[in-house]
């Protein structure tokens, strides 16, 4: 089973997405100092649905949730907000753009989670590993999620706006181009409904003990909303949505 997941992995690895063109406002507003940046990737013969957060901190600078590419008009957008601190990539599936924006913004620290030292030599003293819970500067609270051996994600809980911020942990897929594609998230079950893939199950959430931590850390804020890297906002009972899927960590 581990070389077939790391067939799997390999498989990701070689695709070549792109993005699809923007039409229409680069952001979006979804609660107090909490931004998004919706946007779709062509990904073979598909469109994925991808989201990138910003968050704005007690200091006024900027967080960048999983980013997504940059174009004119989204650092135009950006540049009205505040000057970016820090970027997140949240796991490992979710770097393709984090070069990008590092030589966007200079200034800016890359966090990452603990389980990606590949990562931190890249970047080298720009990077900051995420070992355990930590409470940026700016307020934001982050958290590293054990998945299995070398795989792991970081999230993060955002007050002024009581969001929960999360990239692959969640998928609410409720739309999508084209039958072949539906058909696709169908067959993984995420068609429709809230919930981690059938690969996933089987291959990535494999730390019981990290994710039982995460679901009481989570319960544990009073977040309101959930944004996820893949698929709509939940805004509405996002605490019980959250606690049907991830009620099998209550310890």
């Amino acid at each position: 089973m581990s070389r077939l997941f790391e067939w799997v992995c390999a498989f990701a690895a070689g695709q070549q997405p792109v993005m699809a063109p923007v039409d229409g406002a680069r952001l979006h507003t979804i609660g107090d100092q909490c931004w998004v940046a919706d946007r779709e990737l062509i990904y073979g013969r598909g469109l994925l649905p991808v989201r990138m957060v910003i968050l704005r901190g007690n200091d006024g600078a900027l967080t960048l949730y999983s980013p997504v590419h940059l174009d004119d008009g989204t650092l135009e957008a950006l540049s009205g907000l505040g000057s970016v601190r820090h970027v997140i990539a949240p796991n490992r599936f979710h770097t393709l753009f984090v070069g990008r924006a590092l030589a966007l913004y200079p200034e800016a620290e890359l966090l990452v989670c603990e389980a990606h030292g590949g990562l931190a030599q890249q970047f080298g003293d720009r990077t900051r590993v995420i070992r355990e819970r930590t409470v940026l500067e700016s307020g934001l609270e982050l958290m590293p999620v054990r998945l299995r051996d070398g795989l792991g994600e970081v999230v993060a809980y955002h007050d002024p706006s009581v969001t929960l911020i999360l990239a692959d942990l969640l998928f609410n897929i409720q739309q999508a181009a084209g039958g072949p594609v539906r058909f696709a998230y169908r067959m993984n079950g995420i068609w429709r409904r809230p919930g981690q893939s059938r690969l996933q199950r089987l291959f990535l959430l494999r730390d019981e003990e990290s994710l039982a931590g995460f679901y009481r850390w989570a319960l544990s804020r009073p977040f309101e909303q959930i944004a996820m890297a893949h698929g709509h906002l939940m805004s509405i009972d996002a605490r019980e949505q959250f606690y049907q899927v991830f009620r099998r960590y209550a310890r």
